[in-house]
C-alpha cells in the first residue's frame, strides 16, 4: 500500500516522521489490539453518554430543518425520514420533546414532486 510520509524537525531539533496510509491496502484497526490497534475504545459514563446523545439529537434536528427548507423534493423526503427517526429513536430527548408538534407535522407531511 502507499504511504504519505512527512519528515520534519521539531522545536527541539529532533527529526520526526509522520506517516499516513493512503489508497487501497492493509490498514490497522485503531481499536483492536489483535490487529495492531493501540488501545480500548473510549468508555462513556452515563452522564457523558446522555450529553453525547443530546448532541446527536440536536444535530439531527438541525439537519432535518435545514433539509426541510430545500426546494428539492428528494432532499425534503430525506428531512421527513430524519424527523421520523427523531420521533422513533430520540423521543425522550428534551430538544425533541420541545419541538414535538413541528417534528410530528413534518414527519407526516406529503411531499410533492
Amino acid at each position: 500500500y502507499q504511504v504519505n510520509r512527512v519528515v520534519y524537525v521539531d522545536e527541539d531539533r529532533v527529526q520526526q516522521v509522520y506517516e499516513i496510509p493512503v489508497g487501497m491496502g492493509k490498514r490497522t484497526d485503531a481499536l483492536c489490539s489483535q490487529h495492531g490497534g493501540k488501545g480500548e475504545p473510549l468508555r462513556l459514563t452515563g452522564a457523558e453518554w446522555d450529553e453525547w446523545w443530546a448532541g446527536v439529537s440536536a444535530f439531527r434536528l438541525y439537519q432535518a430543518d435545514d433539509y426541510w427548507h430545500s426546494r428539492n423534493p428528494k432532499v425534503r423526503r430525506q428531512a421527513r425520514e430524519i424527523y421520523r427517526n427523531l420521533l422513533k429513536d430520540f423521543a425522550s430527548e428534551p430538544i425533541v420533546e420541545k419541538n414535538r408538534d413541528r417534528i410530528k407535522a413534518r414527519s407526516e407531511a406529503a411531499i410533492e414532486d
